[in-house]
């Protein structure tokens, strides 16, 4: 036996009436039941941008305080630890002034009387050489690991790229959900497959590593375009699973090479940076896809 919900709509009047003129039967099926959000987002691109602005800042001064915390540690250990010998580190430097100037209360008043401006200006001269010196740090990584580098920013753009296209790789229908769940599941479980794979062997063709892996995103772009995805499911499954480990290989590998070069905690910590802006640009440019309707927009 077959069963049909229905549902009465009332005319403007507001009657309860049953007759023909004045209500209509309409059945209720999976596509009239529930609202979709297909082509739709839940935010405008300001919430996002400031998200991402603000997790930003919040991680730089992270970072800054972590600096800070380290140079009081470093000044507590090199601080002396007893009046005792706190009185003999005044004499040691009374000492050396008077020595080096003749008078040490003449030193006191000289660096007493710098003007203010002066020593504003040595700190903001201070501040522009560490930038300076980080800027070339990186510059000098780049440059010796320049493929490794590229690999890594190229792999995580296109990795992150991809989550924003899952939800456009399976058919709509009843069944969208569920698909586009096993689909995220492959997608996050992949990478771990190729960072394990390092284990067994190592390929560090990067060039031709990336290719493939820039390959699977091609083939989903072009699904996101379709109207109607008749595609299997399992075949879009098993294109996005091989992207993501052929990502979670090349990321492997790179931090890798970084430990085997000279100076590998500074390459190391580039090649995260290029790690993340990969990630972000990836992120960014899918969703100005979606924004522009170039892709979801059917």
């Amino acid at each position: 036996m077959v069963h049909h919900n229905f549902i009465i709509l009332k005319d403007s009047g507001g009657s309860s009436s049953h007759h023909s003129n004045q209500s209509s039967v309409t059945p209720l099926t999976p596509s009239s039941s529930g609202a979709t959000l297909d082509g739709k987002l839940l935010f405008g691109p300001s919430v996002f941008f400031i998200a991402v602005g603000v997790w930003i800042i919040f991680g730089c001064c992270f970072l800054r305080m972590l600096d800070t915390f380290s140079q009081w540690k470093i000044a507590t250990a090199t601080a002396p630890t007893d009046h005792a010998d706190s009185s003999t580190a005044e004499t040691g430097i009374q000492s050396s002034l008077t020595s080096a100037g003749g008078n040490s209360v003449n030193s006191e008043m000289s660096a007493s009387s710098l003007p203010v401006a002066y020593v504003e200006t040595t700190k903001r001269f201070s501040l522009l050489e560490k930038l300076n010196e980080a800027m070339n740090s990186i510059v000098s990584a780049v440059h010796q690991n320049s493929g490794s580098m590229a690999a890594i920013f190229v792999s995580c753009f296109l990795e992150f790229a991809a989550p924003g296209l899952i939800p456009y790789q399976v058919p709509k229908g009843v069944n969208h959900a569920a698909n586009s769940f096993w689909v995220t599941v492959f997608y996050l479980s992949g990478s771990l497959l190729g960072r394990l794979l390092t284990a067994v062997v190592s390929f560090q063709k990067f060039t031709l590593l990336n290719i493939l892996q820039g390959l699977t995103l091609v083939y989903m772009l072009v699904v996101a375009r379709m109207e109607d995805v008749t595609i299997p499911v399992p075949i879009s499954i098993a294109v996005v699973a091989v992207g993501s480990a052929i990502h979670g290989y090349i990321v492997t590998e790179v931090f890798q090479t970084c430990r085997e070069v000279g100076n590998s905690a500074r390459t190391s910590a580039v090649a995260g940076l290029a790690n993340q802006l990969g990630a972000l640009s990836g992120s960014l440019f899918v969703f100005m896809l979606v924004k522009l309707s170039i892709i979801g927009g059917k």
